[in-house]
């Protein structure tokens, strides 16, 4: 059974009440989300703080330059220790222009991640539906890179540990929302059961809070206080601790790549990070089928879109 929540949800695309970006909606969150990115980058480049294009926006620079032509998102990568100086000091840095959420910041928002929110926008997917309005604004994602023990025990315990509160955080806030969860994946007898048995999880684990665990398993993950270890993780990351373990010397020092015009921050080791993640044939467009999109319920681009979709499908 796929117990991954956010990747069952990305492929569940011919729901009803789900949005279909039209080519002009995608554009327009597209730019917002470039205007979102330069000031990231610009408060890394002026403060000393360390990133890197991950995942699928990593595979936009590489392969187009630029978005995937059907991307939604942009992901980050940021080493713990500036990870934090980042989280403390952005929003001081935009008083207003943007929420910056994270498990220190916002714990009770249950994400094993940071995330920069454009206020005065709106982008509702399934997993943030239980937000409160003022705290779906658009995001740019940033996924902390940890340090990983050298020793093989504690590496193992470390990774473990990971795997667990990675699930325990998803179950437990999943069981907090289960009503809109359930109710959203019904007639998929997959999710269905996956949905139910993280909800069971959950509730074996309510004798803590959703924010508790954030609180807590953000500390699992950033256990290891070594800069010099020689593997780093992205726990948080797509395929988790163990597959998301790369040499710090392919994955923390950074090199120069266009993104949307711009010279932009990717892994040193860009080709050997996009072959784990997405196989030897990268540089090939995927079929339809397997273009992931998010879940998204309303979209709203506020003065640049003009626009509030709720449930509009095939646009």
């Amino acid at each position: 059974m796929n117990l991954s929540t956010a990747s069952q949800l990305k492929q569940m695309r011919g729901k009803s009440n789900l949005i279909q970006f039209s080519d002009l909606d995608l554009q327009l969150l597209q730019q917002k989300l470039l205007g979102i990115l330069w000031d990231i980058i610009d408060y890394c480049e002026a403060n000393g703080i360390s990133y890197s294009l991950g995942g699928g926006s990593c595979l936009g620079a590489i392969r187009h330059k630029g978005f995937i032509p059907w991307d939604d998102d942009i992901d980050l990568d940021m080493p713990r220790a500036d990870y934090e100086r980042f989280v403390v000091g952005f929003a001081a840095q935009h008083p207003g222009k943007y929420t910056v959420q994270s498990p220190k910041t916002t714990p009770e928002v249950g994400l094993p991640i940071c995330r920069v929110r454009l206020n005065g926008t709106k982008i509702k997917t399934v997993e943030s539906a239980s937000l409160p309005e003022s705290e779906l604004g658009i995001c740019v994602d940033i996924f902390p890179i940890e340090n990983v023990y050298d020793h093989p025990v504690l590496k193992m315990f470390q990774g473990v540990r990971s795997l667990a509160g990675g699930l325990f955080l998803s179950s437990r806030r999943i069981y907090r929302d289960r009503d809109h969860y359930l109710s959203y994946v019904e007639g998929d007898r997959e999710a269905v059961r996956s949905i139910r048995l993280k909800c069971l999880i959950g509730k074996l684990l309510s004798f803590n809070s959703v924010a508790q665990w954030a609180l807590r398993v953000d500390r699992w993950y950033s256990c290891c206080k070594n800069p010099d270890t020689k593997f780093v993780s992205a726990p948080s990351g797509q395929y988790h601790f163990f597959g998301e373990m790369y040499e710090r010397q392919m994955y923390i020092p950074t090199r120069k790549e266009e993104f949307a015009g711009r010279l932009v921050n990717v892994h040193i080791d860009a080709e050997g990070y996009l072959m784990k993640h997405y196989g030897p044939n990268y540089m090939e467009l995927p079929p339809e089928e397997k273009r992931e999109h998010h879940a998204c319920l309303e979209f709203d681009l506020g003065e640049a879109g003009s626009t509030l979709l709720s449930g509009s499908n095939g646009r």
